[in-house]
């Protein structure tokens, strides 16, 4: 089965990547050493990620005690963590922005699903520090759905088919019959 995702997922044309200056700047705000100037310059090179970072850093949620005006000043006031954070969820926007009709999710509610399990899931591994540091956790929680969006991308006919035999039988589980219909559910391939 394996394979056959791995296969699958190869094929795949149309779902949108990170931007190579995101994979940096994530590579950058992962090393505890980084040069904060380096960083800054870095995603200085990115309007998107430039306006997000400050916009952000001025809200109520973090309350600067002035204005930060500069993406320097803003990786200074709230740190490798959060920026890392910020960086994730600005980038994941185009991927997680999308109907999911297979699954009854429009747009918004799959990118605030997403926004929730990835702060709950850092809160989690922050409370009970099991070994999976919050930022992991964030990750993980963000994109625990990007399986779905891979899926309903590419297999719209047989999403048909499975809400057809989910009306018939509600008691029917929705991940078992992906895998009836597809060998694999949106879990396993999300894994991936």
């Amino acid at each position: 089965m394996k394979s056959q995702i791995e296969s699958m997922l190869k094929n795949i044309d149309g779902l949108p990547s990170f931007p190579g200056i995101v994979q940096k700047v994530l590579s950058m705000v992962s090393d505890p050493d980084a040069n904060f100037q380096e960083l800054a310059n870095e995603i200085s090179r990115d309007p998107g990620l430039t306006a997000a970072i400050i916009r952000l850093s001025n809200s109520a949620y973090y309350s600067p005690s002035r204005e930060i005006r500069s993406v320097h000043e803003a990786i200074v006031t709230l740190g490798l963590r959060t920026v890392k954070d910020i960086v994730l969820v600005t980038t994941s926007r185009g991927i997680l922005k999308q109907s999911l009709d297979g699954y009854k999710l429009d747009a918004a509610e799959l990118w605030d699903h997403s926004l929730l399990v990835a702060g709950l899931s850092a809160r989690v591994a922050e409370k009970t520090k099991v070994g999976v540091g919050p930022d992991v956790a964030f990750t993980a929680g963000l994109m625990h759905d990007v399986g779905k969006v891979v899926l309903a991308s590419f297999f719209r006919k047989i999403y048909r088919k499975i809400d057809m035999e989910m009306k018939e039988d509600p008691s029917l589980r929705f991940t078992e019959l992906e895998k009836k219909h597809m060998g694999y559910s949106h879990s396993e391939v999300g894994a991936h």
